[in-house]
């Protein structure tokens, strides 16, 4: 009995994500077409989205337009980022490592040149 009324309760549940699955509606952005996106994150009330091959976009309108952040990347394959603050991005690359920038404009250093790993 307790089986039964567990797959009923699930039922249930997956009834009801489905009803609220069917109330979503999506509108496409402005952005780059033909590239990955790698990710999208927000931050700060504005989007960051990190592109395969065009490096790190930022929005301030809820994706109507763009900026790029790439002054000071060699490597604009972006695989993630994180701001702690309203002034901290890091963005981590897929072969340069991990950048830093004080200035979110759109200034970024390299940071991991000092590290040392050894094995």
């Amino acid at each position: 009995m307790k089986q039964v009324l567990t797959l009923l309760s699930l039922a249930s549940l997956l009834f009801i994500v489905e009803l609220h699955a069917q109330d979503l509606s999506w509108q496409e952005l402005s952005t780059p077409k033909n590239f990955p996106v790698l990710f999208l994150k927000s931050f700060n009330n504005q989007l960051y989205a990190g592109y395969g091959g065009l490096g790190l976009l930022r929005s301030k309108d809820a994706g109507v337009s763009w900026d790029t952040l790439n002054r000071g990347l060699e490597d604009l394959y972006i695989r993630d980022i994180i701001a702690p603050s309203a002034k901290e991005l890091y963005a981590a690359t897929q072969i340069d490592g991990v950048n830093y920038s004080s200035n979110t404009i759109n200034t970024i250093t390299a940071k991991s040149d000092s590290l040392n790993f050894s094995g």
